[in-house]
């Protein structure tokens, strides 16, 4: 065990005995007050709806807090995944929402939070770090592999301005050219591109989850979904801003590719945004042209993508979808030591943007 591994196991041998995730949990009051102090009265993890869809839905996802004095003092938890690492299965988490008391802080308990994820997982994933977590991840030896890359198209001229950010002429300039671009292209792709039909669906099956192994890089570090995970991530979802998920199909019945996307506020303007996209290589630059017809008629500003998917980025590009800094961070913990080199190279990685709850939670 090395010196970093040691520190985190003793935080979290000095807190273990405080710690709780029972399903249903034991003090339900103090987790609420606590969820209400930390995430916010009207956030997600303070419906009822989420926390059954998050822990009793899937019984595979953990939720950890720690109770001391009457209150929960600090909270974390894991979305479990099996990830493929070549021909590899390892057991694997997302860490999401690590929460801890103003007044607990700098006391270890953000540590000793994590360090049950990395004691019961062989790889524990995060995305979306803030600053104040990530400078306490990379004293405990995680793995900084950079951010997801982010892509945005314009469908209007709000799509590309933000109340927030500066306004020069050069900029205004810039962002009118673009949309120019984007509109060429679109009427470009139009004339050119193959027809493709997509039809809405409700329910994943088999087809979908063979589709989502054929589509993806063997050589490279992705999640396993199969049908029961898409269903639970997608359909059962209780959030405000639902999903709706499209198929396509070749010349003899066989499912060709699908998609899931979702209509929501963005930086005050409406987005479309494509959470998973899984396609026959033939296929996806017709899909994404079709993605972006579905988006013009639903009237929304823009379209995004976040994720590390280097074919569908290639095809993203080609149909004038611009790459802007607003990617999360990468960051994960290894306890596989034969793997590291597979691990430490973002460039065996994909990453959907709906793997994790940055999707759900920020859209």
């Amino acid at each position: 065990m090395n010196k970093q591994r040691m520190i985190i196991d003793r935080f979290y041998q000095n807190f273990k005995d405080s710690f709780y995730h029972d399903v249903p949990v034991k003090h339900p009051d103090a987790l609420s007050d606590f969820r209400k102090a930390e995430f916010g009265e009207k956030s997600l993890q303070e419906k009822d709806c989420f926390n059954q869809w998050m822990y009793q839905q899937n019984q595979n996802n953990q939720r950890i807090y720690c109770y001391v004095d009457d209150q929960v003092v600090g909270h974390q938890s894991a979305m479990k995944v099996d990830l493929k690492v070549g021909d590899k299965v390892v057991k694997a988490a997302y860490a999401t929402d690590l929460r801890v008391r103003p007044e607990w802080k700098m006391k270890g308990l953000g540590v000793a939070l994590m360090g049950k994820l990395i004691n019961d997982y062989d790889v524990v994933i995060s995305l979306g770090v803030s600053d104040e977590a990530y400078k306490m991840f990379k004293r405990q030896g995680w793995i900084d592999l950079g951010k997801t890359n982010f892509y945005l198209k314009p469908l209007t001229i709000k799509g590309l301005f933000s109340k927030d950010a500066p306004m020069t002429p050069a900029i205004r300039l810039r962002n009118y050219l673009a949309l120019v671009y984007s509109k060429m292209n679109d009427l470009i792709c139009s004339i050119v591109s193959p027809s493709l039909e997509l039809a809405p669906f409700t329910q994943f099956n088999d087809s979908h989850e063979k589709l989502c192994e054929l589509t993806t890089n063997e050589s490279k570090n992705w999640v396993r979904k199969n049908k029961e995970y898409l269903n639970w991530r997608f359909f059962s979802f209780p959030g405000k801003y639902q999903y709706e998920a499209f198929q396509s199909f070749d010349k003899n019945g066989e499912l060709s590719g699908f998609a899931v996307v979702k209509k929501t506020p963005w930086k005050d303007r409406e987005a479309l945004v494509i959470v998973e996209l899984h396609t026959r290589e033939d296929n996806l630059d017709a899909f994404v042209h079709q993605l972006i017809k579905k988006a013009k008629q639903k009237k929304v500003d823009v379209v995004l993508f976040q994720g590390i998917e280097p074919l569908v980025e290639k095809a993203l590009l080609k149909r004038a979808f611009f790459i802007r800094p607003y990617g999360d961070r990468f960051i994960i913990y290894n306890n596989r030591p034969e793997l590291q080199d597979a691990m430490k190279d973002v460039a065996n990685w994909e990453i959907s943007f709906s793997d994790s709850d940055m999707d759900f939670c920020f859209y």
